[in-house]
Order: C-alpha cells, then sequence, then structure tokens
C-alpha cells in the first residue's frame, strides 16, 4: 500500500498527546480514540495500491465548424470504424466535437458507437485550443495514450502551441487527419466601406473590398435591402480589389447594402456576399399600425398636431426584416390583436426596451387582455397588467379545455420541450386566470377521451398541476367529436351560467368531425355554451376549415399559429375572452390625477366620460394619469419607463362601437397627442459622442463626453450610462461600459453571427443615444485567407510539437506503450474501518462499560464493609484491653486533671475510605 499525502500521517503526534491529556491513562477509551482517529488520518492521506493495466486510450477530436466541408456525418462514422477495428484487448476510444464550443459526444469506452452527432454546438467559429486541452485532460496520467485530430487547421483563440508541448511532456501525442480547404481560386467580399451616417437626401460614395485568389471576370448585384440596384460584371486581379458605388440617403433609420459576386469555379461560396449598413439622420416619423391601413381619427389627430405618422396594417409590414423599425421614433397600435402582429410582436418588444423606441397601445375589443396581450412579449412592457382579479368578477366561468394527444403532439419544439407540453402549459395559464367562483375540467382525446381533471372548482391552481402536466402524447388520431361529447356532459349539470369550451388540436390531423353541426348548435341554443378552438397551423391545413366551422358555429374564436410557443398566450387570451370581464361595456366617467403634471399641463379633477375600456390595473412602477371613477378605478391613462424606451396605454377606445363621442375626441385626441409626444420625444444629449466599430471578432463600442459643455456637472462618465446590444437572431445583452479615460466609455463585445447588429445607450432619465449599427457579412469561419495552406502549417506543427504523424494510417492509431499503472484507492476501507471502530467504541460505552463500572462498585463497597466489621472487632478489643489498663492504673496513680486526648473515629476513616475509593472508579 502507498500514500499520496504520508506526511499527513505525522499529524498522529499531537493527536496522541492530545488524547493522552483529555483522557485517563491508561484508558481503553483512549485506544479506542486513537484507533478511529488513526484511520481517518490514513484515509485523509490517499492510500492505494498499484498493479499494471494494459491497454491505450484514445481520443477522437474532430471540428465541426462552418469552414469544414460537408459530409461529416460519414466521415467520423469512417473514423470510429477505423478506430475501433485497430484496437485491442484494453483499448478505449471517446469522441469529441468541437466549433466555438466544445461537446462530448461519447465517453472513453471499449465499444464506441456513433449515431449521429448529439451536442448542440455553435459552428461560427473554431477553438481548437480549448477542445485540445479537454482530450488533454479526458486521457488518465496511469494510462498511455494518443489523440487524433480531424480538422482544417482554422482556430480562434490562444494558439494550440501550448497544449501541443504539454502532451509531449506527458508522453501523448497528437496525429492529425487534415481537410484541405480550397483557397486558390476563392473569390470572397471582404467588406463594404459605408459613411457612417447621412442625411435624407445626401449623396454619398462608398466602397466595396473583394479579394480574389486569381484575375478573373466576375458578375456582381448591388443590393439596397431588397432592392437590386446595381448589376455589372467587373474585372479582378490576385489579391485585393476596389469597387465603388454611389448612392443617396433615401429614409430615416438603419440602411443595408448587399454585394453578391458570382464566378462559375469558385469553390467556396458562402463569403461570395457582403454586407454593410449605415444610419440615414433626420426627422424619424410616428408609426401607427392599425386594422385596416387607412387613416383615421387618431391619424389625423396626430398629423394635424405635426407630427409626422405613417400608418400600416400588419399585412403591410415586413415581419422578417426588424432592423426597418429604426427609421420610426415610436410605434402605435390602435385596437390591434397580437396575433395579427406575429413575429412582429417580439421584434416591436426588442426595438423598446432594448433601442429605446417609445410604444403607445389604444383599446378597443382587440387589445390589451382580450386581444392577446396577456403573457405576450409586450405584457411586462407595457404601465399596466391584464389579470383577472376575482373581486372584479361578475360572473363564475365552468371551463372544458379538450386537449388532443395524439401522435403528432410528440414533436419536439426546442428546450427538450414537446407540442404536448406546451399544450398542458397553457392548460395551466387558463387554469391559474381563474378563480375560486370558477370551474375546470380538463380531457385529453385520442382515439378516446380521458377525463384528466373531472369539472371541480378552482379553489387552488397549483393543485391541478400534476395531473395536467402529466398529460403525454399516446399516438392515435384525435376524435374530435368524441371530445366535443365529452366536454358537453362534464358542462351538463354545472350551476354557471357562463360556459366555455377550448379545443385544441393539429389543424392537419383534426379526424372524425361526426354530427358536430347538432352538437354545437344544441351547447349553443340549450346550454348557452361557446367553443373555441386553438388550432397548431395555418388556414391553409387539411383540417382548417373544419375547425374554423366548429369555432363559428360554437360561437367563439379560432386561433391559427405555427408556432408552437405561442399556445400559452392563445390559450390565456380565449380565457380573458369567456371569462367576459375584461372589456367593461357600460359608460364610465373618469378622473385626472396627479401623476398626469408629468407629461402634460392637466390639472386633477374630472376628465371625459368613456362608453366602453379595457379593464386593466396599474403596473408597480408605472405613473398613473387619468383612471375611471367607478367601482373598478381602472387606469385609462398610464406611462412607465420600460428598458431603454418609453411606454404608455389609452384604454379607452378610438374608433368603434365604444369610442369615444365626437363631442369628447378634442380632448381625449391632445391627450393622445401628448402621449405620443412623450414616448418619442427622447432628444439625444448633446455632450455624447460616439463610435462603433468593427476589431476582428470583437465590436468595439465607444462613447466620448465633451465635459466643456457639459450642463449641470452630473457626471455623465460616471456610469449613469447602460447600453445594450441585439443580436442578428434577435438575443439581446447588456454591454458592459468601462472608462477607458477620464472622457472615454468603452465597450467590447464578441460578434460571430451573420447579420446586423443594433446598439443602443440611454443616460439615468432615459434620454437615448443611437449608435451606428454594424454588420457581418458571413460566418467567421468563410473569412479568406491572406496565405495558402495556413492550416495545413497548423496542423503539421501540433503534430510535430507532440511528436505526432500527419494523417497516420489506422493500424498506427493505437501504435506506443500499451501497459500503466492501475492505481485502486484504498481510502473507502479505512473510512468503514474508522466507522466500525467508532461504532463498536459506542456499544462498549453503553452496554460493557456499565457493567464494568457495577463490579467494581459492588467489589468496592464489600471490601469497604469488611474493613468496617474488621475495624470494629479490633474497636472492641482495644476498648476491653484499656479498661483492664485503666483499672490497674488507678489502683497504682493517683487521678489526673488534665484532659484526655481525642481519640481517632474510625466510623470517619471508613467514610474517607468510601469517597476515594469511588472517586477512584468514575475516573477508571
Amino acid at each position: 500500500m502507498n500514500l499520496l499525502y504520508p506526511e499527513l500521517l505525522l499529524l498522529a503526534i499531537p493527536l496522541g498527546f492530545l488524547l493522552w491529556k483529555t483522557s485517563p491513562w491508561p484508558s481503553l477509551r483512549m485506544f479506542w480514540r486513537f484507533a478511529i482517529s488513526l484511520c481517518i488520518l490514513v484515509a485523509i492521506a490517499g492510500p492505494h495500491s498499484g498493479g499494471v493495466v494494459s491497454g491505450r486510450d484514445l481520443v477522437l477530436v474532430i471540428d465541426r465548424s462552418r469552414s469544414m466541408p460537408g459530409g461529416g456525418i460519414a466521415t467520423v462514422e469512417e473514423l470510429v470504424r477505423i478506430s475501433a477495428a485497430s484496437a485491442e484487448v484494453g483499448d478505449r476510444i471517446s469522441l469529441l466535437t468541437f466549433a466555438s464550443d466544445t461537446g462530448l459526444e461519447q465517453a472513453p469506452s471499449a465499444n464506441i458507437e456513433f449515431d449521429g452527432f448529439t451536442r448542440s454546438l455553435d459552428l461560427d467559429g473554431s477553438n481548437l485550443t480549448a477542445a485540445l486541452e479537454q482530450a488533454l485532460a479526458m486521457i488518465p496520467k496511469n494510462r498511455p495514450g494518443s489523440i487524433l485530430l480531424y480538422s482544417d487547421g482554422e482556430f480562434h483563440g490562444s494558439n494550440p502551441d501550448s497544449v501541443s508541448r504539454r502532451a509531449a511532456a506527458r508522453g501523448i501525442r497528437i496525429d492529425v487527419r487534415s481537410v484541405g480547404r480550397p483557397t486558390s481560386l476563392d473569390v470572397a467580399v471582404e467588406g463594404i466601406e459605408l459613411p457612417e451616417q447621412v442625411e435624407v437626401g445626401e449623396p454619398f460614395q462608398f466602397s466595396a473590398w473583394v479579394r480574389s485568389g486569381q484575375a478573373t471576370s466576375l458578375d456582381y448585384t448591388l443590393y439596397r435591402g431588397s432592392e437590386v440596384i446595381g448589376r455589372g460584371k467587373h474585372d479582378v486581379r490576385i489579391g485585393l480589389n476596389r469597387l465603388i458605388f454611389r448612392d443617396m440617403g433615401r429614409k430615416t433609420g438603419i440602411e443595408e447594402y448587399r454585394l453578391k459576386v458570382e464566378l462559375d469555379n469558385d469553390p467556396i461560396l458562402a463569403n461570395n456576399q457582403g454586407t454593410g449598413v449605415m444610419r440615414v439622420a433626420g426627422n424619424r416619423p410616428l408609426l401607427l399600425i392599425n386594422s385596416t391601413g387607412t387613416v383615421g381619427r387618431l391619424a389625423n389627430a396626430l398629423r394635424s398636431a405635426g407630427l409626422d405618422t405613417q400608418v400600416f396594417s400588419p399585412e403591410q409590414l415586413p415581419m422578417d426584416r426588424p432592423e426597418w423599425l429604426e427609421g420610426f421614433r415610436g410605434i402605435i397600435l390602435e385596437d390591434l390583436s397580437a396575433s395579427s402582429l406575429g413575429p412582429l410582436l417580439p421584434a416591436i418588444a426588442s426595438q423598446v426596451s432594448n433601442l429605446g423606441t417609445g410604444l403607445l397601445i389604444t383599446g378597443g375589443r382587440s387589445s390589451f387582455g382580450v386581444g392577446g396581450y396577456y403573457r405576450s412579449a409586450l405584457d411586462l412592457l407595457l404601465p399596466v397588467s391584464m389579470e383577472v382579479r376575482v373581486e372584479h368578477r361578475k360572473m363564475g366561468l365552468s371551463l372544458v379545455v379538450v386537449l388532443d394527444r395524439s401522435g403528432s403532439m410528440a414533436a419536439t419544439v426546442g428546450g427538450g420541450m414537446t407540442k404536448m407540453d406546451l399544450a398542458n402549459i397553457g392548460t395551466m395559464e387558463a387554469i391559474r386566470l381563474l378563480s375560486p367562483m370558477d370551474e375546470i375540467a380538463v380531457i385529453a382525446v385520442d382515439t378516446n377521451p380521458h377525463v384528466v381533471v373531472p369539472r371541480s372548482p378552482v379553489d387552488d391552481p397549483g393543485a391541478f398541476t400534476s395531473r395536467v402536466n402529466g398529460i403525454q402524447s399516446m399516438g392515435g388520431g384525435i376524435f374530435t367529436y368524441t371530445g366535443l361529447v365529452a366536454a358537453a356532459n362534464e358542462l351538463r349539470n354545472t350551476a354557471r351560467q357562463n360556459r366555455h369550451i377550448v379545443l385544441f388540436a393539429d389543424a392537419d390531423d383534426a379526424e372524425e368531425p361526426g354530427r358536430y353541426q347538432e352538437l354545437l348548435a344544441g351547447l349553443k341554443d340549450d346550454f348557452n355554451t361557446t367553443v373555441s378552438v386553438v388550432a397548431l397551423g395555418t388556414a391553409g391545413n387539411s383540417d382548417a376549415a373544419f375547425l374554423q366551422d366548429v369555432a363559428l358555429r360554437g360561437g367563439g374564436e379560432i386561433y391559427f399559429t405555427e408556432n408552437p410557443n405561442e399556445i400559452p398566450r392563445l390559450f390565456a387570451q380565449d380565457t380573458l375572452l369567456s371569462a367576459r370581464s375584461s372589456f367593461i361595456e357600460e359608460p364610465s366617467p373618469t378622473a385626472v390625477t396627479t401623476g398626469m403634471l408629468a407629461i402634460a399641463d392637466m390639472r386633477p379633477g374630472a376628465w371625459q366620460t368613456l362608453p366602453g375600456y379595457n379593464l386593466c390595473y396599474l403596473r408597480p412602477g408605472a405613473s398613473l394619469g387619468i383612471r375611471t371613477t367607478d367601482s373598478y378605478a381602472s387606469p385609462v391613462i398610464a406611462t412607465m419607463q420600460a428598458g431603454l424606451g418609453r411606454t404608455a396605454a389609452f384604454t379607452g377606445q378610438v374608433s368603434g362601437n365604444f369610442q369615444v363621442s365626437d363631442a369628447n375626441w378634442p380632448e381625449v385626441a391632445n391627450s393622445l397627442v401628448t402621449l405620443a409626444r412623450w414616448i418619442s420625444a427622447q432628444a439625444p444629449p448633446q455632450i455624447y459622442f460616439t463610435n462603433v466599430r468593427r476589431e476582428g471578432r470583437e465590436a468595439v463600442i465607444s462613447i466620448d463626453i465633451d465635459r466643456t459643455t457639459e450642463v449641470g456637472g452630473n457626471g455623465a462618465g460616471s456610469g449613469i450610462l447602460k447600453a445594450r446590444m441585439v443580436a442578428p437572431d434577435g438575443t439581446a445583452s447588456d454591454l458592459p461600459l468601462v472608462p477607458v479615460s477620464a472622457d472615454r466609455l468603452e465597450a467590447r463585445v464578441p460578434i460571430g453571427l451573420e447579420g446586423v447588429y443594433r446598439f443602443a445607450a440611454a443616460t439615468e432619465d432615459g434620454k437615448v443615444l443611437e449608435l451606428s449599427p454594424l454588420a457581418v457579412s458571413y460566418s467567421p469561419e468563410f473569412e479568406p485567407r491572406f496565405e495558402r495552406d495556413s492550416g495545413d502549417r497548423v496542423l503539421g506543427r501540433i503534430a510535430r510539437l507532440s511528436s505526432g504523424r500527419m494523417n497516420p494510417a489506422g493500424k498506427d492509431l493505437f501504435r506506443g506503450d500499451r501497459s500503466g499503472r492501475a492505481w485502486k484507492p484504498l481510502a473507502m476501507w479505512f473510512v468503514l474501518a474508522g466507522l466500525l471502530l467508532l461504532l463498536c467504541e459506542i456499544a462498549w460505552r453503553r452496554f460493557l462499560e456499565g457493567s464494568v463500572r457495577l463490579q467494581t462498585k459492588r467489589s468496592s463497597v464489600k471490601a469497604m464493609g469488611k474493613a468496617k466489621s474488621d475495624a470494629g472487632t479490633k474497636q472492641n478489643k482495644t476498648k476491653s484491653a484499656s479498661v483492664k489498663t485503666t483499672h490497674s492504673r488507678l489502683k497504682s496513680e493517683p487521678i489526673s486533671t488534665a484532659a484526655p486526648k481525642k481519640e481517632v473515629d474510625l466510623g470517619d476513616a471508613l467514610n474517607q475510605a468510601k469517597q476515594k475509593a469511588k472517586r477512584r472508579t468514575d475516573q477508571s
């Protein structure tokens, strides 16, 4: 047996001294405790036994970055097959893949299997060094091994030379199989140089740089956004070539230019397109979106007040290019449902919270809670909340949810979730909106109905969570008619007058219509029951028309969605509609509060009467401007700072059945104009000067502060600025601005995704700084090389530094020493021995030690009794002899008057002996 840390055994010396000082000596208890402590010390010292093992470890390191050629899975399968064929008894193979990050596909095993890649990686990068470091760490120090690297040699980050040397120091070689990347004929658009900013109508010139590996003639196409503004041919030479173009600033916001080149024999097509972006400055208009796209009361009021306003319907807007929203200083949603905005809804939310654009939303039967904004991307940005509160409910609801659990619901939708999981979450979202005055039933349907939750009062929504979330897809198809019949049976005996059924189905797989027309007619006419449908799919799917007819005949709503993540929001929206409590259809007087003074010169007091409004509640942190004076005291006008942007809400209806009357409209219009000015009047401070540039794989944001014009000495450089970045995929992140000098703040952030990066910064009081955008034309993996064969040189150096080989044969993958030391740890055995000794010591103290003490005590008492008896006999004899002596003395001597000497009391002596014996017994 060997010890990893034998020096720890020296602690036994002070430990033994401590036990000797604190325990009676000699004592069995002290020996127990010393043995236990010694076992623990040996365990901590790392005991182990040695031995010999046979076999080698081979780690396959596979490059999965975008620069690698196609057929990666087939190549990996071949490498795994070759490695397994050359392995011997005791050998182990593991599989590691990498790009920007690293993932373990197969742990070390004698029987490796590869069925495709299972790890999700960021493919826009090649962190070769990190992959080799992880592979090196996977080979135990007591086993021989090697690494086989399959890559094109492109890498980002630190140089792999250091890890190659560490591998050589451990005796682990790195063999390399290279993937040649053709570069000699590659033509790539290296970049487009645009002015940082131009004015509307200002002409400008810009350049595009094309790097070519050959002298040739190529075709090019120049785009502004999606519009083609130039085509032609251009002769290029080997190296860097400049193409010059001219244009004019067209409209405010971000303008994107793309240059695409075409060449017949170009081996790499991914880098044949370059992108550049710039900002066009000017007075940005307001964007008003309504259901028709026509100019109405609100647009006319805004334009009459001098506010440039453009009006569109959702169908007229580009849904796939969120950066066009940069051209507007404020967005107004006029009585518009969340569903009609589709993918534009999260884009608007990001534009407001991350880039500082203002937002105003007005009320109506298609807005706020009844419009589906509850649990939407905009929900938390609005100054009002839209939940249902029981104190404002006038009628209970009996709700039945019928869920499709057929085979199609088992499909995954990302994040490890299935369509069925999201349907369950949507059902729970609906249940949480209910109250004890409501009832809920949940039915799962395939070919048969399964009552998961019988009709029950919603006293505690959490009580239904486990049952609802436990619903799983069980195959088969959804029998729609069967599910509706089961729902009708659940509602048959309810006392609630408000009854509603939500049918969730796949728009491409809704079977068995049955006699649904008769059933729905009876439910609607005889039982006051409405039916809505949440359909996964589009109106063009095979069963969409049938589901639309179900909703129409059922007197409910139809919701189509191709995005399964929208399911919970749609369930919540339909529940709010069916509860019939989130839109008030009665005239309601209103009053101005003191909070209105922050944005307008309006004194507190009575205001207008609204024919109807959306019942909402003031969100924490929001400011209340106007509220109703009815029993609800609901916000009519509220404002809030939401991220970098400002948001406002007007819960009355501008146009429609419950619109503000013509007599009251002028004053209401003035208030809406005030809100529009407030959300968009965020003039950038004049003391800041910004710059955004790209340095390698980083975006660098610089903000300079002109302190000579700083107003009020508010410490602009002291960290009150906050900045945000929105990546091409829509994800947003904070930018860590740090001072690099007395008058400059700077942030650096990695970039790698293809597309447009947008930035914004804001001061503490909500003033927004517009920062220039930045474009990445294509993945950094396809950037043109300045030197040919650079990847092969990198791989050759890795192999040379670690004593490996380039492109080794399959039979040589396991070459080298096949024996190593086996270390078998023994610490657990010593821990178990210590525990066993501890149990024995406890048992001895509880049982055996007590018996020893009792026996010792009895022996002491017996000894003391005998001593007392002997002492008494001796005392009697002494007294008798003393009497005789006294008589003889009295006869021969005169009587003395001196006091007699005190004699020793034998009883006291016995008591003292008894106490000493007891003390000795206790100490033992």
